[in-house]
């Protein structure tokens, strides 16, 4: 596997619908991405992503330290195993507090950005207990179909249902990173890399051999959808969230380790279900291109 790894800062603008909704500008917003990748791999990606930033007066043990800590387990737990047949990228965000500020910045301005078709999400409403999965992106119910290969793993519908509800008092980067992604059909919003060229830091906004295209010339994961994703979290011990309270000392070994553990499972299983669905597609469209040369044979005659 290759890991290739960069840091990332952009600056731009975008309305929001968070609470009763508002326009909001930011600066030099920064985060670290990586790319983890397969010889003949898709570049189509599962991106997980955390935000390293807490709230203000809050450590930010729980939220959201263990799951920066989580996505990199995940990471080279898959390095370290079967190749995979689509890529792998970690955004690791410092602007979620402060309104998805770093997500957007990402989902505009990388190049990267490009290339995710699946976002996991990880947060943290709590320190601790089991971590559930409580929001869905739309058009996403075969991701949580899939969901049911991964041990472990629950969700909740009365918590998806109220992160719906216009105006409601709680959001996460997965919207931003749904709604913004480059390949969404509601692409939008004002974001550019610092600098104002269109460029990344040090970069020329191209990679070897890149281009948007995987290698051998394979088609894209799917060129209709949106982009899908979901919304992770640990929600006991849930009266430390936002507070001084929320210090290491207050994380258990052994959750951390479960928390680890759940989140690879999610990730593999997301893994295999997209490469299901492209197996799908393709076969469909094999079988749509035979159906039509059948059909220019019979009318040849």
């Amino acid at each position: 596997a290759t890991l290739e790894v960069e840091s990332h800062r952009g600056s731009g603008g975008f309305y929001s619908d968070f609470l009763d909704g508002f326009a909001t500008a930011y600066q030099n917003v920064s985060s670290i991405v990586a790319r983890l990748s397969w010889p003949g791999a898709s570049r189509d990606a599962l991106l997980l992503a955390a935000h390293f930033d807490s709230f203000p007066t809050s450590p930010g043990a729980a939220d959201n330290a263990a799951n920066v800590a989580s996505a990199l387990y995940v990471l080279r737990a898959l390095a370290s195993g079967p190749a995979q047949r689509h890529s792998v990228l970690l955004l690791l965000n410092g602007g979620e507090e402060s309104l998805f500020l770093a997500a957007h910045a990402f989902a505009v301005g990388h190049r990267w950005a490009h290339d995710y078709r699946v976002v996991l999400n990880l947060e943290a409403i709590g320190a601790g207990g089991d971590q559930i999965i409580f929001q869905l992106g739309p058009e996403a119910g075969w991701l949580a179909e899939a969901m049911r290969t991964a041990p472990g793993v629950r969700g909740t519908v009365i918590a998806h249902d109220l992160f719906q509800i216009p105006g409601f008092p709680a959001g996460t980067d997965l919207k931003t990173l749904l709604k913004h992604a480059p390949r969404s059909k509601e692409d939008g919003g004002g974001g550019k890399v610092e600098g104002g060229t269109g460029k990344e830091d040090g970069g020329g906004g191209k990679e070897e051999g890149g281009g948007g295209k995987e290698e051998g010339g394979a088609r894209p994961f799917d060129d209709e959808s949106a982009v899908v994703g979901l919304d992770m979290a640990t929600l006991a011990d849930g009266y430390v969230y936002h507070t001084p309270l929320d210090s290491a000392d207050r994380m258990d070994v052994g959750e951390m380790h479960r928390l680890g553990a759940s989140t690879l499972s999610v990730a593999r299983a997301a893994l295999r279900a997209m490469e299901a669905r492209k197996a799908a597609r393709w076969a469909a469209d094999a079988a749509d291109a035979a159906a039509e040369a059948e059909v220019a044979a019979a009318q040849a005659r």
